[in-house]
C-alpha cells in the first residue's frame, strides 16, 4: 500500500505540522535579513551606483531554487527516506549563510567588486542547496495532512514569520542609520549574521522531523529517459502547463519590478538606505497579515481564487511605485531617522504589495501543486516544473542591463504590469483539482 497517497481525508500529523510552521516562521526571519527584495538591493546600491550588481544577485538567489530539481528528482523516486537529502541541503544552506557575513566584514569596504561577487556566489549556492532540499521538505509535509490543511500550513508559517520579523525591521533602521556608530560595511555584516543565526535554528527544527514511511520506484531511469517521461507527463496535463506558463510569467513579472523598488527609491527619490529598515517590516507585515486572508481562501474555496485574488496585489506594485515621484516629498512625520513622505508612502505601498503578493502566489502554487501531483510521481513533475520556470531567473539580469547607468526603471516597470496580466490570464484558466480527490 501506498502510505502516501494523496486523500483529503489523510490524518494530521501534529508533531511534523508543528515543526514545519515554526521552522517557517524562523525560515522567514532569516530570510528577512537578506531579504531580495529590500536589503539585498540597497546592499548592492551601497557597494556600486550601477543597478546590474541588484540585478545579478537577485537572479542568481532564484536561479539556484529551480535547476537541481530535474536531477535530483530522479534520486527522489527511488528513496525510501527523503528526509537525509533535506539534511544535506539543510548543512550547505547554513555554511553558505554563515559565510555571507564573514565576506561582508572583511572585504565589503576594501574589495567592494569581490565581495560582491562572492555574496552573488554564495546565495547561488545557498539556493542551489535549498532547491535541492524543496522537493523532500514539500513530500513530507504534503504526506503529513490532508490537503485541506495545506493552506492553512502554508499560511501559518508565513503568518509567524512575518510577526517574527516586523520588529527586526526597525532594528536594521537603526542599524543602518547615518546616525548609527556601526559604519558600513560592518552594519550590513551585523545584520547577515543575525540572519545566519536564526537560519540554524530554523534548519534544526524541520531536521528532526519523522517523515511517514513510502513507496519508493523500483528502478532508476536513465537521466534521458527520466527527462523524456518528465516532457510526456507535462505535455498530458495541461492543468500543469497552466500553471507552469503561469508561474514563468509570475517570474518574470516580478523579477522586473520588485528587486528594483527599493534601488528606484534610493537613486531616484534619495531616500537614505536606514528607510529599507522600515520598508522590511512593511513588507512582512503585509506578507504575515495577507496570509490570514490566502489560507482561509486556499483552503474554504480552493487555490484557483487565491491565486486570482492575489494576483491583482501583483499588478499594483509597478504602479505606486512609478507614481511615487509625482508626490509632493513634504515631510508628514518622522519615524526614526526616516521623513516619511507621500514619496515615501507610496513605495511603502509597493513594498506592502509585494509581500501581500509574494505570501498569495507562494501559498497558491505550492498547495495547487502538491494537490495536482500524483504522490508516485511527484517527485518527476515537480523536477518538469522548476525546470521550466528556471529560465526567469535571468530576468532581474536582463531588467537591470535596460535600467543602465540612465536609472531608466519606467520600461521594466510597465513590461512587469503586462506580463502580470497575462499571467492573471493563465491562472483564470486553471481548474480546481481538490473535488477530484479522495474518488
Amino acid at each position: 500500500m501506498d502510505t502516501s497517497q494523496d486523500t483529503t481525508t489523510r490524518a494530521l500529523d501534529r508533531r511534523t505540522f508543528a515543526l514545519g510552521v515554526l521552522n517557517g516562521g524562523t525560515y522567514t526571519l532569516a530570510v528577512a535579513c537578506i531579504d531580495p527584495e529590500t536589503l539585498l538591493p540597497a546592499f548592492a546600491v551601497s557597494i556600486s551606483d550601477n543597478v546590474i550588481w541588484v540585478g545579478l544577485l537577485s537572479g542568481l538567489f532564484a536561479a539556484g531554487w529551480y535547476w537541481p530539481q530535474i536531477f535530483a528528482s530522479r534520486t527522489f523516486e527511488t528513496s525510501s527516506a527523503l528526509m537525509p537529502h533535506y539534511r544535506i541541503s539543510a548543512v550547505v544552506r547554513v555554511f553558505c549563510v554563515a559565510a555571507i557575513p564573514v565576506v561582508v566584514y572583511l572585504w565589503g569596504a576594501t574589495h567592494p567588486v569581490l565581495a560582491v561577487s562572492l555574496v552573488s556566489i554564495l546565495l547561488l549556492a545557498f539556493s542551489s542547496a535549498g532547491g535541492y532540499g524543496l522537493i523532500p521538505f514539500m513530500t513530507v509535509s504534503r504526506d503529513a495532512m490532508p490537503s485541506t490543511m495545506l493552506g492553512t500550513y502554508f499560511g501559518l508559517r508565513y503568518l509567524l514569520g512575518g510577526l517574527l520579523s516586523f520588529a527586526v525591521g526597525f532594528w536594521i533602521e537603526d542599524v543602518l542609520a547615518e546616525s548609527s556608530p556601526i559604519r558600513f560595511p560592518t552594519n550590513y555584516a551585523l545584520v547577515f549574521a543575525v540572519g545566519a543565526l536564526v537560519f540554524m535554528l530554523s534548519s534544526l527544527l524541520f531536521a528532526v522531523v519523522k517523515e511517514r514511511p513510502r513507496t519508493p520506484s523500483r528502478h532508476a531511469l536513465s537521466m534521458r529517459m527520466h527527462l523524456v517521461r518528465a516532457w510526456r507527463m507535462v505535455r498530458d496535463n495541461l492543468n500543469m502547463q497552466r500553471l507552469a506558463r503561469a508561474r514563468v510569467l509570475y517570474h518574470a513579472a516580478v523579477g522586473l519590478s520588485y528587486p528594483f523598488v527599493v534601488p528606484f527609491a534610493l537613486k531616484v527619490l534619495g531616500m537614505p538606505p536606514a528607510a529599507v529598515g522600515i520598508l522590511l517590516s512593511l513588507k512582512v507585515a503585509s506578507y504575515s497579515i495577507a496570509n490570514i486572508l490566502w489560507g482561509r481562501l486556499s483552503d474554504n474555496r480552493g487555490n484557483r481564487e487565491q491565486l486570482i485574488a492575489s494576483s491583482g496585489t501583483l499588478l499594483l506594485v509597478p504602479a505606486f511605485t512609478l507614481i511615487s515621484p509625482h508626490l509632493p516629498d513634504d515631510a508628514l512625520f518622522r519615524i526614526g531617522g526616516t521623513a516619511v513622505t507621500w514619496q515615501f508612502v507610496s513605495i511603502a505601498l509597493a513594498i506592502m504589495l509585494v509581500g501581500a503578493s509574494a505570501s498569495g502566489q507562494l501559498l497558491g502554487f505550492n498547495a495547487f501543486l502538491l494537490e495536482m501531483l500524483p504522490p508516485r510521481r511527484r517527485s518527476t513533475f515537480m523536477g518538469a516544473f522548476y525546470l521550466m520556470v528556471l529560465p526567469t531567473a535571468a530576468v532581474p539580469i536582463i531588467g537591470a542591463a535596460a535600467i543602465g547607468t540612465s536609472d531608466n526603471f519606467a520600461l521594466g516597470m510597465i513590461v512587469s504590469g503586462v506580463l502580470g496580466l497575462l499571467m492573471t490570464l493563465q491562472i483564470v484558466h486553471l481548474r480546481e483539482v481538490r473535488e477530484t480527490q479522495g474518488s
